[in-house]
């Protein structure tokens, strides 16, 4: 025994008009509509900008270094009169810092005492030699 199937009449009714939007909908959603706008042609000044982003780069960059080691005590000022800082600007023979020269300093005291101790030591020396010369001649009479 075969069953009918019944579907109700609003169902049916809804579903041909899902279809019929939804094919509406498909065929319409890849068209593009054209607009167009007029407008009176007329005089003015053009307005010219341009805008970018990026890295400035200095022309020219100098690596600083120093001959010497030491802790620095005071940086010098650059052109603007600000305490100098890594990228400042700066005039040929500007002080870029000072460096504590009491190592330096400790250094140059014990080389002038190493001095001093040697110029001791050569006159004690003289004084031996002429002492074994007059020594040596008094033993040969």
């Amino acid at each position: 025994m075969q069953r009918a199937l019944k579907i109700p009449a609003v169902a049916v009714a809804m579903a041909v008009l899902s279809l019929g939007v939804g094919g509406w909908w498909w065929h319409t959603r890849g068209s593009s509509k054209l607009s167009l706008l007029a407008a009176v042609v007329k005089r003015g000044d053009v307005a010219a900008t341009i805008s970018s982003s990026g890295t400035i780069e200095p022309s020219e960059t100098v690596d600083v270094g120093a001959q010497v080691a030491g802790r620095i005590t005071t940086f010098g000022t650059d052109i603007h009169g600000q305490t100098i800082d890594y990228n400042s600007v700066v005039e040929k023979g500007a002080m870029l810092a000072k460096i504590d020269d009491s190592v330096y300093a400790a250094d140059l005291s014990v080389a002038k005492a190493g001095e001093l101790s040697a110029a001791a030591n050569l006159e004690q020396m003289s004084a031996r030699l002429d002492q074994a010369a007059a020594e040596w001649k008094r033993s040969q009479q």
